[in-house]
């Protein structure tokens, strides 16, 4: 009997850890999703810059193109911080027993009816 106890404790703590975990990684997901739109936005504005500039006549074709390659890599680094924010967003409704739910999945469970025999697994 105690080592069952000790079993479930185990079991609920194991469980906490990993909600604690997902939630963790969640926010560093959405935080690093923020800085990635800070940088893509910046980005965006040297892209432009350059390209005035060159329009202008003071920059040349080589500083454009690298620029519009950084905007092209933050765009990147965006979209797999989006990626990453979802995917720490399942993480956590997995730990908590929610992602069926959250997906609107509903899976019927038979009920045991008294005296009918169930089959078992193993026999």
């Amino acid at each position: 009997k105690k080592q069952d106890m000790l079993s479930v404790r185990n079991s609920e703590q194991q469980i906490r850890l990993s909600v604690l975990t997902a939630i963790i990684n969640l926010d560093a997901a959405n935080q690093n999703l923020a800085l990635a739109q800070v940088t893509r936005d910046a980005g965006q504005n040297d892209d432009d810059a350059m390209h005035k500039k060159y329009e202008l006549g003071s920059e040349i074709m080589q500083d454009v193109i690298l620029a519009d390659s950084r905007l092209a890599s933050y765009d990147l680094q965006l979209v797999q911080a989006k990626v990453r924010v979802q995917t720490s967003l399942l993480a956590l409704y997995t730990a908590t027993g929610e992602l069926l739910d959250k997906r609107g999945i509903v899976v019927n469970t038979p009920s045991v009816q008294a005296g009918v025999p169930q089959p078992s697994v193993g026999r």
